[in-house]
């Protein structure tokens, strides 16, 4: 019965220690009365034929790649890992974004507080010159159409020669509310009703203009 052998180095000492033994005795002799016991196969990992699935790094089982955790022995994928680390960093981006409007608001509304004062006082300003531009205008308009034909022309006159103030005042007002337009509305004015009213104004003295210098020809 031939003897076996587990590997190469095995064999290759006992057919040494064969022909020191019998000098004379052929190779195939010493082949014929030995063989080797065959290695046993390495146990490759096995392949996963599907593209989604990945390898269990604790287990080797498959694993799809949207699991946050192993099926099979429970361990966490890298897809748990990455969902923690978003929603980490989306809640500290949320908390920055808060922190920064609320500070945003805070500056601006001290901001506003200091400033307020100041437009209502230009607002007061202005709304009180032309008040009074108003009441001249109408106290004007008024003797002029009470006063005989002779006192007429000389009120036109002196109509006609207000009126440039009278323009200057109410367009000042007019450039105010435009300039200011966003503190004014802060503040609870109107400005779009002031500019409107102003627009009327100017147009009634245009037209009471070109009448007056028309008469006085």
């Amino acid at each position: 019965m031939p003897l076996k052998f587990k590997n190469q180095e095995e064999y290759e000492e006992w057919k040494a220690s064969q022909l020191e033994q019998n000098p004379e005795k052929p190779d195939e002799l010493v082949q014929k009365n030995s063989t080797m016991i065959p290695e046993e196969p390495v146990q490759e990992t096995p392949t996963i034929p599907f593209p989604n699935l990945i390898t269990c790094k604790d287990c080797g089982g498959p694993v799809s790649k949207r699991a946050d955790k192993c099926p099979h022995c429970g361990a966490p994928t890298a897809k748990m890992f990455q969902r923690i680390i978003r929603t980490v960093f989306w809640t500290l981006t949320t908390l920055l974004c808060l922190s920064l409007v609320i500070f945003r608001s805070s500056i601006m509304e001290s901001f506003w507080q200091k400033i307020d004062p100041v437009i209502i006082e230009e607002y007061n300003q202005h709304r009180t010159r032309t008040n009074l531009v108003l009441k001249d205008h109408n106290d004007l308009i008024s003797k002029i159409r009470t006063v005989s034909a002779d006192e007429r022309s000389s009120l036109r006159e002196d109509y006609l020669a207000e009126s440039t103030q009278w323009e200057s005042t109410l367009n000042q007002f007019k450039t105010f509310t435009e300039t200011n337009y966003k503190r004014i509305k802060r503040v609870g004015i109107q400005p779009d009703y002031v500019r409107e009213n102003i627009k009327d104004v100017l147009t009634i003295i245009k037209e009471n203009e070109m009448r007056f210098r028309v008469l006085g020809r």
